[in-house]
């Protein structure tokens, strides 16, 4: 039964330790973080997560002899991660229903009953070998963040489930969906990623015109350094980062915000957004001239690492007058 839910897990634990590889549906390995696996050879990866009869994952080390559960397991390498596991763990097996002693936890707004995402299935639900699972996987977006993506296999017709004929129902197609919910978890819009060619890669459905469509309110902390980016998915690469989308508007950010657009010199439309971006005194990357790449997602499929990106954007953030002259360096239009 809980399978699912330790798969996520080890998906989200998977981004903190070295050499993580799926090997099929039900084996995944790593170097072990209790005994370090090797001093020598730090591609060694004899840590093994595996299916236990239908009862979850345990994990062994073939070097340290370490044998347990995967919740065993969280709770000896990673606190925060084994409250959270347990708290969905308690949702898992019993609902709506606290136990007593235990914790005092709500399922989230956008996953409550009644929710249209409830009918989805979570990317770090899927199959390894699900076309969704690989598109996402392909892209490189960190395993730590597929819980928020969904898969939908008839995106129209689950869209006019909501809204009905918003879409036409005789051609569908299966899309990447992408929620966006607001400061209290409260899905108010969605957008939806083809996962093949076709004229339109995004449709973007709004279900309540009075909040900003902004990507990332649930979790954004104002009162640090964030980043402002174009696109949701590339918005996954960094800690404490949203993404406008399809918003074009900078009046609730402070002076923490960081704005990232693409990096589309001879791009009039994006020209101009780095340009009021600056007027408006905020930070703003201006991305240096040797880089090929065109946004963040490029970046990180070209080889970059993700500590590689900030380092990029950290060394080229730039404000007032420094922004100014960089920008008409980099402008080619």
């Amino acid at each position: 039964m809980t399978e699912w839910l330790d798969r996520k897990y080890i998906n989200i634990f998977s981004s903190h330790v070295r050499n993580f590889k799926w090997q099929n549906q039900n084996t995944a390995r790593c170097s072990c973080p209790l005994c370090g696996d090797s001093q020598t050879n730090k591609f060694k990866a004899r840590l093994y997560f595996i299916t236990d009869n239908n009862k979850g994952y345990r994990i062994h080390c073939h070097n340290c002899g370490a044998n347990m559960t995967l919740r065993g397991f969280l709770k000896v390498v990673n606190s925060e991660l084994f409250e959270q596991y347990n708290r969905e763990l308690i949702v898992e097996k019993f609902g709506k229903v606290e136990p007593e002693g235990q914790f005092n936890f709500t399922r989230p707004k956008f996953l409550q009953s009644g929710s249209p995402l409830n009918k989805l299935k979570r990317i770090s639900q899927l199959p390894i070998d699900h076309p969704a699972k690989l598109y996402v996987e392909g892209r490189k977006i960190p395993s730590n963040m597929h819980y928020k993506l969904f898969f939908a296999p008839k995106f129209n017709e689950w869209t006019n489930s909501m809204i009905p004929n918003k879409l036409n129902a005789d051609k569908d197609e299966s899309r990447l969906v992408i929620p966006l919910l607001s400061e209290t978890k409260e899905m108010f819009a969605y957008q939806g990623r083809a996962l093949s060619e076709t004229k339109i890669r995004y449709i973007t459905i709004v279900l309540d015109e009075s909040k900003p469509k902004i990507y990332g309110l649930d979790t954004v902390n104002y009162d640090k350094t964030f980043y402002v980016l174009e696109g949701p998915l590339d918005s996954l690469f960094l800690d404490n980062a949203i993404a406008m989308a399809g918003s074009d508007t900078g009046e609730r950010f402070n002076n923490n915000a960081v704005f990232v657009f693409d990096n589309e010199p001879r791009n009039r439309d994006i020209v101009k957004k780095v340009e009021k971006a600056i007027e408006k005194n905020f930070s703003v990357v201006i991305w240096p001239e040797s880089l090929i790449f065109k946004d963040i997602n490029d970046m990180v499929m070209g080889g970059m690492t993700q500590h590689d990106v900030m380092s990029m954007i950290s060394a080229n953030t730039y404000t007032h007058l420094q922004a100014k002259l960089k920008f008409t360096q980099w402008k080619k239009v």
